[in-house]
C-alpha cells in the first residue's frame, strides 16, 4: 500500500512540474525558463525537478508521448474519408482545428522546443510519419514501390502544410481569415485523398 501511494505521489508531482512548465514556457519562452523556475511555479525543488526529468527536452519529449495517440487517431479517421464528400473532410478540418486552439498551450511549447532541440524536432516527425502511416486504407491504393512512397510524402507535405496553418492561426493567433484557412485545407485534403475532382462527392 505504501509503495503504491508513493507512486501516486511520484505521478502527481510529474504532472505538476509538466503543467508549470507548460506555464513557464508560456511566460518566458522555452530557451529562458528554467529548471528552477518550472519547480518553483509547480512548489517543489530543483532537484526533485531533476529527480523526474534530465531537462525540459525530456519534459517537451513526454509531452509528445502523450500527444501522439491523438494525432495518430486523428489521422485514422481522416483516412475513413478518403471517398466521403467534401463536406466531411470539412468538418475534420473544422474539428481538428479547435483541437488546436483547445490545446494550444502544448502545441506551442512543442513548436517552441523543437526550434532548438534536435531530438525534439525528430521526435515530432516521427509522430507525423506515424500518423502517416497509420493511413493505410489511403496507402493501399498505391502500387507499393515508388508510387506508394511518393503518395505517403504527398500525405507528409500535407500534414506539414496542416500544422503550419493551425499553429500560426490558433496558436500565434495570426490575422488570418480562419474561414478562407479552413476552406483551403479543406480543398488541400480533399485533393490529396482523391475527392475534389469528383463532382458527386461535393
Amino acid at each position: 500500500m505504501r509503495s503504491s501511494l508513493r507512486e501516486v505521489q511520484k505521478d502527481l508531482t510529474r504532472e505538476r512540474l509538466t503543467e508549470a512548465a507548460l506555464t513557464a514556457f508560456r511566460e518566458q519562452g522555452y530557451d529562458l525558463a528554467t529548471a528552477d523556475y518550472i519547480a518553483k511555479l509547480a512548489g517543489a525543488s530543483r532537484a526533485t525537478f531533476y529527480l523526474h526529468f534530465k531537462g525540459k527536452a525530456e519534459l517537451v519529449l513526454e509531452l509528445l508521448d502523450r500527444l501522439e495517440p491523438t494525432v495518430v487517431a486523428a489521422y485514422r479517421d481522416l483516412d475513413e474519408l478518403r471517398h466521403a464528400p467534401r463536406s466531411k473532410i470539412h468538418k475534420w478540418v473544422v474539428r481538428e482545428t479547435a483541437r488546436w486552439g483547445a490545446d494550444s498551450g502544448r502545441f506551442e511549447a512543442l513548436d517552441r522546443a523543437a526550434a532548438v532541440e534536435r531530438k525534439v524536432q525528430e521526435r515530432w516527425f516521427l509522430c507525423l510519419e506515424r500518423s502517416a502511416d497509420a493511413m493505410t486504407g489511403y496507402l493501399s491504393e498505391f502500387p507499393s514501390g515508388t508510387s506508394r512512397r511518393r503518395a505517403r510524402q504527398n500525405v507528409l507535405m500535407q500534414m506539414i502544410t496542416m500544422e503550419r496553418g493551425m499553429f500560426l492561426s490558433s496558436v500565434r493567433g495570426l490575422p488570418l481569415d480562419s474561414k478562407l484557412l479552413l476552406e483551403s485545407l479543406t480543398d488541400q485534403w480533399s485533393s490529396v485523398l482523391g475527392s475534389a475532382g469528383n463532382p458527386s462527392t461535393r
